[in-house]
């Protein structure tokens, strides 16, 4: 806690330490008495924050908390008949932490997971909101950035129709 605050010093916002242990009523207090506009923490630190999933039925792009993990949006996805085309080997792991990292999710013939990323909503080191988008000049590098852009909050996902896989293993 003492490095993040010390980053938050410097970039001139404030920093408020939050028990994530400390009963949901008593957080929502704490909250809304400090007037935060932004949380950043992890899901298992804020199980109750929620991905908030918004799939948009004319592109069937999906945007989703980035703390969220693959295998609760997967979940999430199949009930509305859509996927993504690939996805992390390990589904616990959240969306942002495997795109800037640049995982390779599986299989020989996909691109890494970051390649899905239409799009994404960040805070940046002075608490500022920002979005980027494919296109945009400084998308590639950020996606897979390490956070040195920011913080990634939201993210936009492409996404096609739900299909299922067989594996055959022969010995």
């Amino acid at each position: 806690q003492v490095i993040a605050a010390y980053g938050v010093l410097l970039a001139g916002t404030a920093y408020l330490p939050l028990d994530s242990n400390a009963p949901a009523a008593r957080r929502d207090r704490v909250l809304h008495s400090a007037q935060v506009r932004h949380v950043l923490g992890c899901s298992q630190a804020l199980p109750e924050v929620p991905p908030n999933p918004v799939l948009d039925q004319d592109t069937g792009a999906v945007t989703v908390g980035s703390g969220t993990s693959y295998a609760v949006l997967a979940a999430w996805l199949e009930e509305r008949g859509r996927a993504l085309a690939n996805l992390a080997s390990l589904p616990h792991i959240s969306i942002a932490g495997a795109t800037a990292t640049g995982t390779h999710g599986s299989g020989v013939g996909n691109g890494c997971l970051t390649t899905s990323v239409a799009g994404f909503t960040y805070v940046t080191g002075a608490g500022a909101v920002a979005q980027l988008a494919r296109g945009d000049e400084a998308f590639a590098a950020a996606a897979v950035g390490l956070g040195a852009f920011g913080v990634i909050t939201r993210m936009t996902l492409d996404t096609e129709p739900t299909f299922s896989l067989r594996q055959d293993v022969y010995g």
